[in-house]
C-alpha cells in the first residue's frame, strides 16, 4: 500500500494520529480547489468520484486534473515527512497540550500568553475539565502574515480550545464572556440510528440560531438573513438577491459551497459522523427514485431538493421519454439528459426488438466517454416505462414513442401478419396508433431496416439477413460472383428487390466498381479484372472525374518527349487519340487544356503554337486528385439549411437552383460552385422539404409547404426557462418546452430591437454569475449591445443574428433553420471582433481568419483558446471557434437536433454580448 492509502485506511479506522495528520494536511497545505479534488478523489466526507467526474464537474481536462493531482500528492508526502511534534509530544507528556503550546510561545513570545486552568460557567461549564487555554495577546498583531500563522498553528494544536476577537482584551484582562470556541459543530451531536432528514433539519436550526445569535459580526448577520431565506423560506437565487441586497446569492458562492464541499467555513464546521452517514447513504442513491429517498430521509420536496444539492447531488426528470424524478450526482444534468436521449435514439432508430447487449454496444459508439454511464443505463433499461421486452427477452421501444414515420411504418408492417403489409393497411393503422396519416414515407430509410416493395403498395419485412436487403448489397454480391456480367442482366435482377430504383442512379454505383469496355457498355467487369478478359478493350480507371484522366494523360504526353514540350496541335491529335481509345468523347479535351493554361494550378505554358510542361508547377500537384470532383458531400447539409431558410422568406417559395451558389459562397465557403450545389440536391440525402422542378439552367428548388407543416407539428418549440437554476458553470441556461402557439416560419419574420432586448435580459440571466459575467443582462450591457450591433454595417450584425433570434423565441423552428442560424452566428463572430478592432483603431483589420483577429483585438481570448481554457466565458469561446472550423470545413453530413442549435445559439449570443461589454470597458 502506498502511504496516502495507509494514511486513509488508519484515518477511516478513526485512528487519532491519523486525524491530526489529515486535518493538518487539509488545513495548511491545500488550497480550496486542491482541498476540493482531494476529498472527492478519495472520498473523504462524501462519495469517491473518477477524474472524468471531477474533471467534468470542474471545467477541467484531465490532463490538468492530473497535475493538480501530481501537485497534492507531493503535498501530502511533505506531510508525512515532517516531524510530527504532535505525536512525539504525546508520547512524552500527557498534557499534549500545553507541551506543544509552550514550544510555540518560545517562538512566538510577542504574541502569545499563557493563562492557567480556570474553571468555567454557563454554557461554557462543558470545558470545564480544559487543562489550559490559549489567547492572542494582541489580536491586532494576528493581521499580518506571520500572526495568521501562528493563529492557524494554534488552531491546529488544541481544537477547540478559546480565542478571544476583541482587540482590547489580552492575557493579563480577559473576559470570560468574550471567550469563544474555535469550532463551532453542527449538528451538535449525531444519532445514527435517526433519520437523516431529521440531522438535517437540526443542523439548519442550530445553523440560523447559531448565525443569528453572533450577527454582531457583519458576515453572520448578513448569513444569517440568506440562511433563513434560502433554507426555511425556500426562496430561488433571485429572489434571495432582492431579498436580501446581495448582487450575487451569497449564501451558495461564499458560505454554503465551501461549507459542504470543505466541511468548513471560518468557525463553523459540519460534525463529521454526519457528514460521512451522508456520503455513505448517498453512495446508494444514485439514479434511485425520488419519492424513495424522500420515505428514507423523511424529506419533502424543496428541503429535500435543498438536502440534495448541498450534498452534491439534484433531482433529474424528463416527462416527454417517461423518466419520473430520480437522484443524480450534482453537476450531470446534461451528461444524464444525453444518455437518456441517445438510448431512445438509438432504440427507436433499431425499430425492431434487438438483444440487450447489441442496445449497449450500438450505445456507447454514439455517447461520448464521458457520457456512458452504465449504472443509469441499466435503470432505464430495468424502470423505464418506454423500454419493453418482447417474450423472448429482446429490448424495444414502445410504439407510440417512435419518432420518425419511416420508423412506425416499419413496426406496423413488422406487427402485420406475415410482417406483410398493403399501403392501405399501414395507413389505417398509423391514423388509429398515432391520430392522423404518415405524410410520406421515407422508402431509403425503411430499406436499411430490411424493408422491401415486394409489389405495387405491398411491403414486407425480410428477416433473412444473409439475402441482401438494398440493391447496392445485390450488386455487390451480383459482380463480385460473376465478374464479367452485362448491366441489362443486372437492371433486371435489382428491378425485382427495388421496382421504384433510380436507374442512373444505379448506374452509377456499378461503373463505380466496374470497368466499361469500350465497344460494347452493356459489359462490365470488376475492377482490377480487367486483365482476365484480353478479348475486350476497357476503358480506363477513373477516379471521380474524367478531367483527372486527361490532365494525367497529358502529363505523361509531354514528359515522354524531349523538354517536356511538343507542337499544340500534335499534342492535342495524340491525346485525343488515347481518350477516344478509352472511351471518352474528345470533345471537352481543348477547354480542360486551357483551364490548367490559364488557371491555378498552370500546368501548362503555350506559348508559339508549342505547349510545355511548367516543371516547378508540377512539382507542388497532387497529379492523383487533380481535376477530381468534391470527394464528400460534406457542404450538403448546410446547403440544404441555407436554402431551407432562403426559401421562407421568398413569397413564392422558390428559386433558381443558380442562384443558390453565390449564396453558399457568401455564407458557407467560396469553394461551392454550380457543380457541388447541382449534386448535392441529386443525392439521395436531400431532406423531403425541398422538391427539384425543371431540367437545366430553369431548374428550380421549391419547398414543399405541407411536409413543412407536418414536419413543425411534430417538433418541440423551446425557451429559456426564466427560473433556471441550473449549475452556474453550464454554458448554457435550462431549456423548456414552449407550448405556447407560435406561428411556422415560412415568411420572414417582422422584428423589432425593442422586442429582442426584453427577450435578452430574460434568457441571458443565466450568465449573470460569478463563473460568468456579473450584471450581464443588466439594462446598460444590453442596451449598449443593441447601440453596437443596430449601428454596424456587417448584415449579420445588424439584421441576420436579430432576426434569427426573434425566429428562435416567437417563431415555430424546424431543424434545418436552427442550423442554418448556428453557422450564421458561429461564422459572424470574426466579423463582431473585426468590427470592434475598427472601432477601437479607425482603420479596418487586414488580417485573415479568426485566430488573427483574436490576437489583435482581444489577446486573452487567443490565449484561452491555446490553452483551451473552459472556465465560464472561454468555455463558451472555444465552442464557437470549433464551430466555426465545422462550418466551414464540415467532414460530417449528421444534422444536429433542434435543441442543441438552439442551445448553442444562446450561449454564442450571450458570449457576444459578453464580448460587446469587454469592449465598452475598454
Amino acid at each position: 500500500m502506498t502511504k496516502i492509502e495507509v494514511l486513509l485506511e488508519k484515518f477511516n479506522a478513526g485512528d487519532k494520529v491519523a486525524n491530526e495528520i489529515m486535518e493538518k494536511l487539509l488545513r495548511f497545505y491545500l488550497k480550496d480547489r486542491e482541498q476540493m479534488i482531494f476529498r472527492e478523489f478519495y472520498g473523504i466526507g462524501c462519495y469517491s468520484q473518477s477524474k472524468v467526474d471531477i474533471a467534468h464537474n470542474l471545467g477541467l481536462r484531465v490532463d490538468k486534473l492530473d497535475a493538480l493531482l501530481e501537485v497534492i500528492h507531493a503535498k501530502i508526502d511533505d506531510v508525512l515527512a515532517e516531524d510530527l511534534s504532535l505525536k512525539n509530544n504525546q508520547e512524552k507528556c500527557d498534557n499534549s497540550h500545553e507541551v506543544d503550546i509552550n514550544a510555540l510561545v518560545k517562538s512566538f513570545p510577542e504574541f502569545i500568553k499563557l493563562k492557567q486552568e480556570r474553571k468555567f460557567s454557563g454554557p461554557l461549564a462543558r470545558y470545564a475539565n480544559k487543562p489550559l487555554s490559549v489567547f492572542i495577546y494582541d489580536y491586532n498583531n494576528t493581521r499580518g502574515m506571520k500572526g495568521k500563522e501562528v493563529y492557524d498553528r494554534l488552531m491546529m494544536a488544541i481544537a477547540p480550545g478559546y480565542i478571544s476577537d476583541d482587540p482590547k482584551d489580552s492575557a493579563e484582562s480577559i473576559k470570560e464572556d468574550n471567550l469563544e470556541p474555535l469550532y463551532t459543530v453542527f449538528p451538535s451531536s449525531f444519532d445514527p440510528s435517526v433519520p437523516l432528514g431529521r440531522a438535517y433539519k437540526r443542523m439548519v436550526s442550530e445553523l440560523i440560531s447559531y448565525l443569528e445569535a453572533t450577527s454582531a459580526k457583519p458576515k453572520n448577520k448578513k448569513r444569517a438573513l440568506i440562511a433563513e431565506l434560502f433554507f426555511n423560506k425556500h426562496m430561488s437565487d433571485k429572489e434571495i438577491m432582492e431579498k436580501a441586497s446581495v448582487s450575487v446569492p451569497t449564501i451558495k458562492d461564499n458560505f454554503l459551497n465551501p461549507l459542504f464541499s470543505i466541511g468548513q467555513v471560518d468557525e463553523i464546521t459540519l460534525n463529521p459522523a454526519f457528514v460521512k452517514a451522508v456520503a455513505e447513504y448517498f453512495s446508494t442513491i444514485y439514479y434511485s427514485p425520488v419519492s424513495n429517498v424522500k420515505n428514507e430521509v423523511g424529506l419533502e420536496d424543496d428541503d429535500l431538493s435543498r438536502f440534495l444539492w448541498l450534498f452534491g447531488a439534484e433531482i433529474f426528470e424528463k416527462e416527454e421519454y417517461n423518466q419520473p424524478q430520480i437522484v443524480i450526482h450534482r453537476g450531470d444534468l446534461l451528461r444524464v439528459s444525453d444518455c437518456l436521449y441517445w438510448a431512445y435514439e438509438v432504440l427507436s432508430d433499431a425499430v425492431l426488438p434487438i438483444p440487450e447487449h447489441v442496445f449497449l454496444d450500438r450505445l456507447e459508439k454514439v455517447l461520448d466517454k464521458d457520457k456512458w454511464l452504465p449504472d443509469y443505463i441499466k435503470v432505464i433499461i430495468d424502470t423505464n416505462e418506454s423500454f419493453l421486452r418482447d417474450s423472448g427477452g429482446l429490448l424495444y421501444l414502445a410504439d407510440e414513442d417512435l419518432k420518425r414515420i419511416s420508423q412506425r411504418v416499419c413496426r406496423i408492417i413488422y406487427n402485420s401478419p406475415g410482417h406483410t403489409a398493403t399501403k392501405k393497411n399501414i395507413l389505417a393503422a398509423y391514423s388509429k396508433i398515432y391520430g392522423k396519416e404518415p405524410s410520406a414515407f421515407r422508402y431509403n430509410e425503411m430499406k436499411e431496416k430490411h424493408f422491401m416493395v415486394i409489389s405495387d403498395g405491398v411491403y414486407k419485412y425480410v428477416p433473412d439477413q444473409t439475402k441482401p436487403t438494398t440493391t447496392h448489397d445485390y450488386i455487390d454480391d451480383y459482380i463480385s460472383s460473376k465478374v464479367l456480367i452485362r448491366w441489362s442482366e443486372l437492371l433486371n435482377e435489382i428491378r425485382k428487390i427495388n421496382p421504384a430504383l433510380n436507374e442512373r442512379s444505379e448506374r452509377a454505383y456499378t461503373t463505380g466498381k466496374c470497368s466499361i469496355c469500350s465497344s460494347d457498355s452493356d459489359i462490365l467487369v470488376l475492377k482490377g479484372r480487367e486483365g482476365d478478359y484480353p478479348q475486350y478493350k476497357w476503358n480506363a480507371k477513373r477516379k471521380m472525374d474524367k478531367t483527372n484522366f486527361f490532365i494525367n494523360k497529358a502529363v505523361e504526353i509531354l514528359k515522354n518527349h524531349p523538354k517536356s514540350e511538343l507542337s499544340y496541335k500534335d499534342f492535342l491529335s495524340e491525346l485525343n487519340g488515347i481518350i477516344r481509345k478509352n472511351g471518352y468523347s474528345d470533345h471537352t479535351t481543348g477547354t480542360v487544356i486551357s483551364k490548367y493554361t490559364n488557371e491555378d494550378p498552370k500546368l501548362f505554358i503555350k506559348e508559339n503554337e508549342m505547349i510545355r510542361l511548367d516543371e516547378n508547377v508540377l512539382a507542388d500537384v497532387a497529379l492523383d486528385y487533380i481535376g477530381l470532383g468534391y470527394k464528400n458531400a460534406d457542404f450538403y447539409m448546410g446547403i440544404y439549411a441555407l436554402t431551407i431558410s432562403e426559401l421562407k422568406s421568398r413569397p413564392d417559395h422558390r428559386i433558381l437552383r443558380s442562384e443558390i451558389v453565390p449564396l453558399a459562397n457568401a455564407q458557407i465557403s467560396d469553394e461551392i460552385d454550380g457543380r457541388l450545389v447541382n449534386k448535392a440536391f441529386a443525392d439521395r440525402a436531400k431532406p423531403d422539404l425541398l422538391v427539384v422542378d425543371g431540367m437545366g439552367v430553369n431548374t428550380y428548388i421549391c419547398l414543399d409547404m405541407t411536409k413543412l407543416a407536418s414536419e413543425l407539428a411534430e417538433n418541440k418549440q423551446y425557451k429559456v426557462d426564466v427560473d433556471d437554476d441550473a449549475n452556474q458553470n453550464e454554458s448554457t441556461p435550462k431549456m423548456v418546452v414552449d407550448n405556447t402557439p407560435r406561428p411556422d416560419t415560412s415568411y420572414r419574420q417582422v422584428y423589432n430591437w425593442n422586442d429582442i432586448v426584453v427577450m435578452m435580459k430574460k434568457d441571458l440571466r443565466h450568465y449573470d454569475k460569478p463563473f460568468f459575467y456579473l450584471g450581464i443582462s443588466s439594462d446598460d450591457v444590453i442596451e449598449k449591445f443593441h447601440k453596437f450591433m443596430s449601428k454596424s454595417n456587417n448584415v449579420y450584425l445588424n439584421t441576420l443574428i436579430p432576426q434569427a433570434y426573434y425566429e428562435l423565441n416567437y417563431a415555430n423552428v424546424d431543424r434545418w433553420s436552427s442550423y442554418d442560424y448556428r453557422s450564421k452566428i458561429a461564422r459572424a463572430f470574426e466579423s463582431l471582433l473585426m468590427d470592434i478592432y475598427y472601432q477601437n483603431r479607425g482603420v479596418e483589420s487586414q488580417t485573415k481568419g479568426l485566430r488573427e483577429i483574436m490576437e489583435l483585438a482581444f489577446p486573452d481570448y487567443l490565449k484561452a483558446r491555446k490553452t483551451f481554457d473552459r472556465t465560464g466565458f472561454n468555455g463558451i469561446l472555444n465552442d464557437i471557434y470549433n464551430d466555426r472550423i465545422k462550418f466551414a470545413h464540415p467532414t460530417t453530413n449528421e444534422m444536429p437536433t433542434l435543441l442543441s442549435n438552439i442551445k448553442a445559439f444562446i450561449s454564442y449570443l450571450a458570449l457576444y454580448v459578453h464580448t460587446v461589454a469587454k469592449y465598452y470597458k475598454g
